[in-house]
């Protein structure tokens, strides 16, 4: 709703710059986690929060991976038939804001 009352390449600029933020601010991350790595000692190992009873291979994890993956396809899958079908040119003066694509 502002980019229709505002600057047009305001959230655009805006975008750019919130990008450049996040690149800059996960290579210090990846500096620190690379600090971290490899100056701990190896010894050390790590504590297993997700891993029951000593079975790394669950069959519930594999299970919970499928589930999310049949549901992540079948929401992109009805999110691109709406999106696509649903989604054209309409008449009046701001039509050109329902056909924009990235």
């Amino acid at each position: 709703m502002i980019a229709i009352w505002g600057d047009r390449l305001f959230w655009a600029h805006m975008s750019l710059w919130l990008i450049a933020f996040g690149v800059i601010a996960a290579l210090l991350a990846a500096v620190f986690g690379f600090t971290d790595y490899f100056s701990a000692s190896s010894s050390v190992m790590p504590p297993r929060f997700f891993v029951r009873y000593g079975d790394a291979t669950s069959v519930l994890g594999y299970v919970l991976t499928y589930v999310a993956l049949a549901l992540l396809v079948v929401s992109g899958w009805y999110g691109g038939l709406v999106t696509f079908t649903t989604a054209g040119p309409r008449e009046g003066p701001r039509s050109h804001f329902r056909t924009m694509r990235l």
